[in-house]
Parts: C-alpha cells; sequence; structure tokens
C-alpha cells in the first residue's frame, strides 16, 4: 500500500518572492493616478527594482525586503532624498501616493514588504560609460551629497555604518564560506584585526563623518550624453566615515578615471591627510564587506555569486593592498594605483599563497 502521506502537500516557508509586474502595474496605477501604467523586472537583489512606464514618463519602483528595514529606516532614506534634491543635489527622489505616503505596503507570502516609487534617472549607468569628464562630475556630486548632507537638523534614523557593520557581521558571516581554507580564514581575520584600530581612531564628526551614501560605486548613477548625472540607490546610505564612499568608488577603476573622481570630489570638499590615508585600509574593509553581503545573501542569492574565483581575487588585491602600505607612507599616488591594481590583480590561487608568504616576512604593523 502506497503512504498517503507521501503525496500530501506541505507549506513551508518562502525565503523571498518576485512579485508579479502585471499585478504591480495596477496596484501602481490606482495609487499615484497613473494612466496606461506598465511595468517590468529590472533586477532582484537586494531590493526588487522594476521599470514603471505610465502616459506621463517613466519611473522606477524598488520593493524592499520584507524584513530586512524598518518602515521608519525606509522613510529616513526617502526624507535624505528630498532633502538633498531640495538642495540642488541631482538625486532620483521619491513620488508621493495620491493620498501623500511615501510607501506602499504589499503582502508578500514571506510577510508586508514596503515599496517606494521614484524619479527616473535619465541616461545610461556610470559604470557602462566612465570617461574622465563624467568620473570628475560623479566626485563632485558625491562630495555635494555629504557637505548637503552635514546641514541636515539631525542626523536621519538609519543603520551605522561603523565597524560592526562594516567588518564585524560580514566577518561572521564569512565563517562558513572559509571552512575548507583555514589559511586564508586565518590571514582574513588577521588583515581585520590589523585594520581595526587605525579606522577605530579616525574621526566621528563632520566633515569627514556623517551621512554616507553607502554603495557609492559608478553602477548606482546615470549620466545623459550631454553630461547630466543623477545618483540613485541611497539603501545602504547611513551615518560613517566618508572616505569609505570614496574608496568604494575607487576600488574599481583605473588611475585616470580615480584621478578625475578625486579632482571633482576635493573641487567641492578638501579631504585631510588623515582621509586620504585610510583609503586603503576602506578599500579593504569594502572588499570584505562584499564577500560578507553575499555570504549572508547566500540563500536569496545563491552561492554561485560567491565563488572561489571571487574569494581568491579579494584575498589578492587585499594581500597587495597591504604590502603596498608596508612599504611606505601612503601619498595621493598610492591610493591610486591601488584603485589600478584592483582591476589587473591576478585570481589565481597560486598568486593568493604567494602574496600571503611575502605578507608574512612584513611586519605586523600597517
Amino acid at each position: 500500500m502506497v503512504n498517503s502521506s507521501i503525496n500530501r502537500s506541505r507549506i513551508v516557508p518562502v525565503q523571498r518572492s518576485i512579485v508579479s509586474a502585471d499585478a504591480l502595474a495596477s496596484v501602481v496605477a490606482a495609487a499615484y493616478g497613473l494612466d496606461g501604467v506598465r511595468c517590468h523586472l529590472i533586477k532582484s537583489a537586494m531590493l526588487d527594482t522594476y521599470q514603471v512606464t505610465a502616459a506621463s514618463g517613466p519611473a522606477i519602483l524598488r520593493i524592499y525586503p520584507a524584513s530586512r528595514r524598518t518602515e521608519a529606516e525606509i522613510l529616513a532614506e526617502l526624507d535624505v532624498l528630498a532633502y538633498l534634491h531640495a538642495a540642488d543635489v541631482s538625486v532620483s527622489v521619491p513620488i508621493r501616493q495620491r493620498s501623500g505616503e511615501q510607501l506602499l505596503t504589499i503582502q508578500a507570502p514571506e510577510g508586508v514588504r514596503c515599496a517606494a516609487l521614484f524619479t527616473y534617472a535619465p541616461g545610461r549607468p556610470l559604470s557602462q560609460q566612465c570617461t574622465p569628464q563624467y568620473a570628475h562630475a560623479y566626485g563632485q556630486a558625491l562630495a555635494q551629497v555629504h557637505t548637503v548632507a552635514d546641514t541636515l537638523p539631525q542626523l536621519p534614523l538609519r543603520p551605522r555604518l561603523d565597524l560592526a557593520t562594516l567588518l564585524d557581521q560580514p566577518l561572521a558571516a564569512l565563517a562558513s564560506a572559509f571552512a575548507q581554507r583555514d589559511t586564508d580564514w586565518a590571514f582574513l581575520r588577521q588583515v581585520a584585526a590589523a585594520i581595526r584600530p587605525h579606522i577605530a581612531a579616525l574621526p566621528t564628526e563632520p566633515p569627514c563623518y556623517g551621512l554616507c551614501h553607502g554603495d557609492a560605486g559608478s553602477a548606482n548613477a546615470h549620466v545623459t550624453a550631454d553630461g547630466r548625472l543623477t545618483l540613485f540607490d541611497f539603501d545602504m546610505c547611513g551615518v560613517g566615515w566618508r572616505a569609505y564612499d570614496i574608496a568604494t568608488f575607487l576600488i574599481d577603476e583605473p588611475e585616470s578615471i580615480a584621478a578625475s573622481f578625486l579632482e571633482g570630489y576635493t573641487a567641492v570638499r578638501a579631504l585631510t591627510d588623515t582621509e586620504l590615508a585610510s583609503l586603503p585600509l576602506f578599500q579593504i574593509v569594502q572588499s570584505i564587506w562584499v564577500l560578507g553581503l553575499r555570504a549572508d545573501y547566500i540563500n536569496d542569492w545563491g552561492s554561485s555569486l560567491l565563488s572561489e574565483r571571487l574569494l581568491n581575487h579579494i584575498l589578492s588585491f587585499i594581500t597587495y593592498t597591504r604590502e603596498t602600505m608596508e612599504r611606505g607612507p601612503v601619498t595621493l599616488s598610492t591610493a591610486l594605483s591601488l584603485s589600478e591594481a584592483s582591476t589587473l590583480i591576478s585570481v589565481t590561487g597560486s598568486v593568493v599563497l604567494l602574496a600571503q608568504a611575502r605578507l608574512a616576512k612584513l611586519p605586523t604593523r600597517l
């Protein structure tokens, strides 16, 4: 006799859902009073991003995960964007519903998810056309975000971009990813322990410290053919060291682009010697953070985004960065050469092992 229990359906929890684009079109049309609405999914990553096409023009709908951010934290992000926009900083801003509310709520299988509609950032991704001219403009724009944010009446209710967020939590998430790589895991923890006191000693007051974009890579800006640039995706924004934002852009750019970006940034806000010296530290921190994020979301995005190739590449860059810092004081040239190295460094495991062997002969100081 066949066990009937084998054929019974079972209800299991949903890790994350993808909301129907067609259903969203009806919801958005009603909530925002738009005609001829169509939606399509652009990408499903930390948030789900949809392009909304309506008779009045395009917009962007972003749906937040069910439990990652509180409603207050999301509203704080939207308020920051409105404040920046009012000060003539070119950012994508939230669009209010007919009711005046900023957030839609969607009942998804995994729980209630918040969504917000944003103005469309015209042009193409900066990452696809990052010329020195555009990098200069982006540097200016990011510096404007930082300087205008310092005039906020009070710090927004956003997560802190502190050592706990940028270093401790990623390392905790990475423990299982390095389960079969004891030597690499020991090296990564050694580097984290070495840079921690240097970052902890950095100033924690403006202008070096304050609201940051949090994910200031070139993919989070669009630029038009005539050079108009718009920043977006402030989901990671929080209070922290501005050098982290700068290092996030520098880490994947060739030296000429990095130099133009820094020229644009410092035309608006000068960098202190201490900030300049911290850029390689934050490039290491950002590398660890990226790995930790992928490890933390491995059941949302899949293990393919935490490949051996990626681990080897980032370990190689961290090794190269630390060796470079050991040779002498950090200068602007050092920071630029590290940006160049991140795009050229080998990703083979043998390079990691050779670099670690050389590193073992160096003092533990940074």
